[in-house]
């Protein structure tokens, strides 16, 4: 008989080495999914790999198996998230088809678990927190952090624009949905029709859209103007070999289908539609998880940089 594969990580586990001072819904999220590393409560029934030790005779694992292959349309999954790693609360058989069939990005709702200690993961934690709770947006990955008040200090900006165009101040979380539309998916889209997911196979979608804007402002500078985002994806592209659209644009990325793409759609017309589809699904947050929130960020800080 051959060895088994080591155990998953087990959240319950992991979760004991610290001090929980947080608990939030976070709601619907696209995860990238070599970002999910264990489960809640099942983490010594499965392979490393999320599939059952017997996969192959496993009927239920070989149902699921065919109908993603198919392009199904499936619930999102459940995870906990724990200092920017995920652990499978219902759904390990889809994690596990996931891998198998090459798929980057699932569909989760999440619920965060933020320890007390201070760490660069839990900064990043909290900086993503207070850019979900201001902005709206719950569907951006980042993992360094620094990165998730760029886009804060850009949606700034974009707010400023709206209200200097119109009649006066506009929301934030209305220019936050305003910039989400108008410059980050449009972008996004650029980036997955391009290929260049498949360029950085090892970042995620907000991470490459953070290296289009530095491209952009380099050629910029070298330009002496504003060359714009296109002219910075167009560059991109030039100097990296074109992957095509991706197994993940096929399947399920972003809750594209390729039944929907082929429907007499463009691909970037449908890619964007679900990235505003998926805005208009996340679940706002909890009036008290919020204050919980708030009241757990105005304590942190690190290397006496506050937070708020």
């Amino acid at each position: 008989m051959p060895p088994r594969q080591p155990a998953l990580r087990s959240f319950d586990e992991e979760l004991a080495g610290h001090r929980l001072a947080t608990q939030r819904l976070i709601g619907l999220r696209t995860v990238r999914i070599d970002r999910i590393v264990g489960s809640v409560g099942r983490a010594g029934n499965l392979r490393d790999d999320f599939r059952p030790h017997r996969w192959r005779e496993n009927n239920r694992y070989m149902t699921m198996l065919r109908l993603m292959d198919e392009g199904a349309t499936l619930p999102p999954i459940s995870l906990y998230e724990l200092l920017n790693d995920y652990y499978v609360l219902d759904g390990h058989h889809r994690v596990g088809v996931a891998r198998e069939i090459g798929m980057t990005f699932m569909d989760a709702d999440v619920i965060q678990f933020l320890p007390k200690e201070d760490s660069s993961a839990r900064l990043l934690s909290l900086e993503r927190s207070r850019f979900e709770l201001t902005t709206g947006l719950r569907d951006i990955d980042l993992r360094e952090p620094g990165e998730y008040p760029r886009l804060r200090d850009e949606i700034d900006e974009h707010q400023w624009l709206l209200g200097e165009a119109g009649d006066g101040e506009v929301a934030l979380k209305m220019a936050a949905r305003s910039w989400y539309e108008k410059v980050y998916a449009r972008v996004v889209v650029a980036i997955m029709t391009h290929g260049l997911t498949k360029a950085f196979p090892d970042r995620t979608l907000a991470e490459i859209y953070l290296q289009v804007e530095e491209e952009k402002w380099l050629a910029s500078e070298e330009a002496g103007h504003d060359v714009g985002l296109q002219e910075a994806v167009d560059q991109l592209v030039a100097r990296y070999p074109r992957h095509g659209l991706g197994r993940e644009l096929e399947r399920v990325l972003i809750g594209v289908r390729r039944e929907v793409a082929g429907a007499g759609r463009a691909v970037g017309e449908v890619v964007a539609s679900e990235l505003l589809h998926r805005v208009d699904l996340a679940t706002p947050i909890d009036p008290d998880a919020a204050m919980a929130f708030q009241a757990d960020a105005d304590q942190m800080s690190i290397g006496g940089s506050g937070l708020v």
